[in-house]
């Protein structure tokens, strides 16, 4: 009987798949999250740093399509998950808290995989947010696709992801490709290059002794 490893066991112990997972999926949300929460904007307002042409060829405010990262705030998300209908117009509050608790728990989800702590619970979260996200840009697409009459990848709207106007054929590939880097998340067996190896104690051995 075969009990050597296979080659995909032995490259997740080598821990670089799950490093370079963790690294990419949750640098993308943490930039995601940050884009809606309207803080980055502020920074470059405060700092003068807005008005340099160089970051005006890079991010754009709202609707305002002149870069390629797109920074708004709450009221902004607000308006763009609006577009979705995800709740009746009369649990408004709950659109309201959306908006506001939503960006901060992508930023945190990607902090804690950038960081090797709570990895599963982070990565498992953030792909039930990717299974949502990527169910209501494939609706809001056969909408748009029914009412206009145009071919399905040349449709092209903000999903509120923080990139702006995307082709929502690009934008599925970016979600399947992250949704996968969270499944390998789920999925590994190692804990290298994890800080919760560190700070978290491996649980004691009990010896056949103590068993009794």
């Amino acid at each position: 009987m075969n009990t050597q490893p296979s080659l995909l066991h032995k490259m997740d112990r080598t821990g670089l798949p799950l490093l370079v997972a963790r690294l990419v999926l949750g640098g993308m949300f943490i930039w995601m999250g940050l884009a809606k929460t309207g803080y980055p904007e502020l920074i470059l307002e405060k700092t003068g740093l807005y008005d340099k042409p160089i970051v005006q060829r890079i991010v754009f405010t709202g609707g305002d399509d002149k870069g390629f990262i797109e920074l708004g705030g709450p009221v902004h998300f607000l308006k763009l998950i609006r577009e979705y209908e995800l709740f009746p117009r009369q649990l408004w509050f709950l659109l309201n808290f959306t908006a506001v608790t939503m960006p901060w728990i992508e930023v945190l989800c990607g902090i804690l995989l950038i960081a090797g702590v709570a990895v599963r619970g982070a990565a498992g979260l953030l792909l039930a947010l990717l299974i949502m996200f990527t169910t209501m840009i494939v609706i809001r697409g056969i909408n748009i696709y029914h009412a206009k009459d145009i071919a399905f990848c040349a449709i092209k709207f903000n999903c509120g992801c923080g990139g702006g106007d995307v082709f929502i054929c690009s934008k599925l590939i970016e979600n399947v490709t992250l949704s996968l880097l969270a499944v390998l998340c789920l999925l590994s067996g190692t804990a290298r290059f994890c800080l919760a190896k560190n700070i978290i104690p491996p649980r004691p051995v009990e010896t056949p002794s103590e068993q009794r």
